[in-house]
């Protein structure tokens, strides 16, 4: 599944998404703010057809008068806290989880995938429509999930005894050095996910070992083109690659043992 913001650009074509998923953007905003952007869009005149033609080629997104105002391809929310989250149209998952189902009912061992850019502020924290929607995807019958799109290790949780890979970072990254956002090192960190699945598709194992794309080398030299190839991290790295995914995988309830620099993920 690829979120539907894949139209070309004049630096790349247009990406070939396969069963894509149209979202809405929202902004929540506090009440104060949220009147005054009701009073903004009132005083310049902007309508329902307005929102409708700024919104095509696709149909207009459905807005509740009393709690969201529409404002070109934005939907801000009124709410007790200002935050961003996106919303997925309601027939776009429905197809995708009809699908998943049958797989999954013919004996198919399913795997679920997701490509976005609509991460979180901070790049280590999953987006809560990314979870909604991964147990959604396991509900359906999917014995993995696995999510891409930020470019770097997020958390792996254990739902109803099947893994869900967040993100796993980057695995082959090439990008130019003047990019100076990819500058984290966090960019640069990942683990190759060694699976074992018993006959009912659930899984009884998981082995994690830590890369660095680029190696330690790479990462110590700020011509970033030169990180070509991922490197099984040792040592000290390792540790913290490990020790970092660990954590953060705790707080879904994942427990992350590390063993002689490599990760065991504790089945129940």
């Amino acid at each position: 599944m690829l979120i539907r913001d894949a139209d070309g650009g004049k630096d790349r074509p247009e990406r070939p998404g396969v069963n894509r998923l149209h979202l809405s953007q929202i902004l929540e905003v506090q009440s104060e703010a949220f009147e005054q952007l009701q009073a903004i869009r009132d005083r310049i005149g902007y309508t329902t057809i307005d929102l409708i033609n700024d919104s095509q080629p696709d149909d207009g997104p459905v807005v509740d008068a009393e709690s969201e105002v529409g404002i070109g391809r934005t939907i801000f929310c009124r709410s007790g806290r200002f935050g961003r989250t996106v919303r997925i149209d309601d027939g776009d998952p429905a197809r995708n989880l009809d699908v998943i189902s049958a797989a999954a009912n013919s004996g198919s061992l399913v795997i679920a995938y997701l490509h976005h850019h609509h991460w979180a502020s901070d790049w280590l924290k999953v987006p809560d429509w990314v979870g909604a929607f991964a147990r959604q995807c396991i509900d359906a019958g999917a014995s993995i999930f696995v999510s891409h799109g930020a470019p770097v290790l997020q958390p792996i949780e254990i739902y109803r005894g099947k893994p869900i890979f967040y993100s796993l970072g980057n695995f082959i990254y090439h990008t130019r050095s003047n990019l100076s956002a990819w500058r984290r090192t966090e960019v640069w960190e990942s683990v190759g996910s060694l699976c074992s699945f018993g006959s009912d598709n659930r899984l009884t194992g998981l082995t994690l070992y830590p890369v660095l794309v680029g190696g330690e080398d790479g990462l110590q030299d700020p011509a970033i083109e030169k990180r070509l190839v991922p490197h099984l991290a040792t040592g000290s790295s390792a540790e913290r690659i490990l020790r970092r995914l660990a954590i953060q995988s705790e707080k879904l309830g994942s427990q992350i043992a590390i063993v002689d620099g490599v990760g065991i993920l504790r089945v129940s």
